[in-house]
């Protein structure tokens, strides 16, 4: 019977040696394409990455909204007051306040 081994010692071979000027060659490759990517390239990378934030901020905003007013609240965002969470008898109590007082003047 012939015996077939698995396993390999280091330093068995050249392995070793063109495994570092394999993973060397890979390095350099990739400081390479950095250096080369270009001023459209990285604006392009940045508004990507910008968008891809702004999404995830809006989608839990929103859903944030959502489950505020499963549990019976509400928010009004303005300029005067900033984002103001009530319940929502009192948002439309303060909303229909506001149109009547507009209506006077």
């Amino acid at each position: 019977q012939s015996r077939i081994a698995l396993f390999a010692k280091r330093g068995d071979g050249d392995n070793d040696e063109r495994l570092k000027k394999e993973t060397a060659g890979e390095e350099d490759e990739k400081k390479r394409k950095e250096k080369n990517q270009s001023i459209a390239g990285k604006a392009a990378k940045s508004v990507s990455l910008l968008y891809s934030y702004t999404i995830i901020f809006l989608g839990a905003f929103f859903s944030f909204g959502l489950l505020l007013n499963l549990a019976g609240y509400g928010y009004t965002v303005d300029l005067e007051h900033g984002l103001v969470i009530d319940r929502m008898s009192n948002i439309r109590t303060e909303l229909q306040f506001r149109r009547e007082l507009k209506g006077v003047k």
